[in-house]
């Protein structure tokens, strides 16, 4: 009874793999006589037949199984899916997920209970978009998504780049703002998003645009999301980012609030204002609106907190001291005081180091609280040394001043 079910087991297999195989077999196996008086298992020519094949076969669907198994198995990219939740995904040679992983706690809540292991990598991240909108992370008041893939092929990593770009910008129907790029390997990546516990496709952008901008540090941009990261890159295309769509301002109280804000600290009707600009940038540790108009001979400055419309820096430029700082009754934000512009600033320090801004290099400037006085921090290098400076924003003065020499 075993040898009969080892039989049967055995041609089951051999027929599935090699089926012209086992009909030769079996036409042999007719042909045989076996003597009735010889005591030996009754199947011994079958099997010298059918080991051998077996052998075979088994080596074949072994190896196929191991190597299939192995191929599954093995993390051929990482694409990582950026808002607030930070995802990361480990997908295999032939773009299935292998690993589906959250980098923080808004991630986990993202993807929930939710398997994707096996799932093509698109599948995957129009779920976790999905997932996104549903909870809020995406919306008209934040649309931007970072899109980051890191594998040792570069050609792959940029075309599963656009890919994923393609299929979130027509999933979300054009709407959102998408940020896209190919991970590079550098240390002080790495480093930055080990100090910071942000992903390294966030490292990355975050270095990106402090390069290109060096008011900017890296420590300070670290905090902002990634919408306001996209609203501060002002290069939009380089040899590592792309970008699609218009990042939301919608949280925002916008441009031309911030400008009318500013009109009426001045005391300045909008028709008497010229040359007029209006920024978005991150300063004092907050994102602003950087306004600047020309009236009547003078250049007016101003930072205005972009949520809550507080001023943050007010004041003509020192064109013509003989003009005060207008302070209007009608000021949209009554605990504004009057300061001197962060250019106004500088100068300051400059004047008093004996140096031309020219020669400055690795300027900080900072509008902070000391002993109770609104302070303007100014560092810079030129030449040799460095200098730091505290400028008391009201009036100008000088409170304290260092020089260094820098080996």
């Amino acid at each position: 009874m075993e040898n009969k079910r080892i039989e049967e087991n055995l041609i089951t297999t051999i027929e599935a793999i090699k089926p012209d195989q086992l009909k030769k077999i079996m036409r042999d196996a007719k042909k045989t006589t076996i003597n009735p008086y010889v005591e030996a298992p009754k199947h011994t020519y079958l099997y010298k037949k059918l080991v051998p094949v077996l052998m075979a076969a088994l080596l074949v669907i072994g190896s196929f199984t191991i190597y299939s198994l192995q191929n599954a198995q093995t993390v051929a990219a990482k694409v990582i899916l950026e808002v607030n939740p930070s995802i990361e995904l480990q997908i295999n040679p032939t773009n299935k997920v292998v690993k589906a992983m959250a980098n923080n706690e808004d991630g986990q809540k993202i993807i929930g209970d939710m398997d994707l292991t096996g799932s093509d990598v698109k599948v995957a991240v129009n779920a976790l978009i999905g997932s996104m909108v549903k909870n809020g992370y995406i919306s008209e008041m934040a649309n931007s998504i970072l899109i980051s893939v890191d594998s040792n092929n570069s050609a792959k990593a940029k075309q599963l780049s656009n890919e994923l770009t393609v299929e979130v910008n027509q999933l979300l129907d054009g709407t959102a703002a998408i940020l896209t790029q190919t991970l590079e390997k550098n240390n002080e990546i790495t480093l930055l998003s080990q100090e910071k516990n942000i992903s390294s496709g966030k490292a990355q952008l975050i270095k990106e645009i402090a390069d290109n901008n060096p008011l900017y540090t890296v420590e300070d941009l670290s905090e902002l999301s990634i919408n306001e990261l996209n609203l501060l890159n002002k290069q939009k295309t380089t040899d590592k980012l792309s970008s699609t769509g218009t990042a939301s301002q919608q949280g925002y109280i916008g441009a031309e609030k911030a400008l009318e804000i500013a009109l009426t600290k001045a005391g300045v009707a909008k028709a008497d204002a010229y040359n007029i600009e209006v920024d978005l940038d991150f300063e004092h540790h907050v994102m602003v609106y950087e306004v600047e108009f020309d009236s009547a001979g003078f250049e007016y400055e101003f930072d205005i907190n972009a949520t809550t419309g507080e001023i943050i820096v007010f004041g003509p430029n020192n064109t013509n001291t003989d003009k005060p700082a207008s302070s209007n009754s009608n000021n949209t934000s009554s605990s504004s005081t009057n300061y001197i512009s962060g250019e106004e600033a500088k100068q300051i320090a400059f004047a008093h180091a004996g140096v031309s801004s020219s020669s400055v290099r690795d300027l900080e400037l900072d509008l902070d609280m000391e002993n109770g006085k609104m302070v303007y921090e100014v560092s810079f290098e030129s030449g040799n040394y460095e200098f730091d400076y505290e400028i008391e924003a009201t009036t100008g003065a000088i409170i304290k001043h260092e020089k260094e020499y820098n080996d």
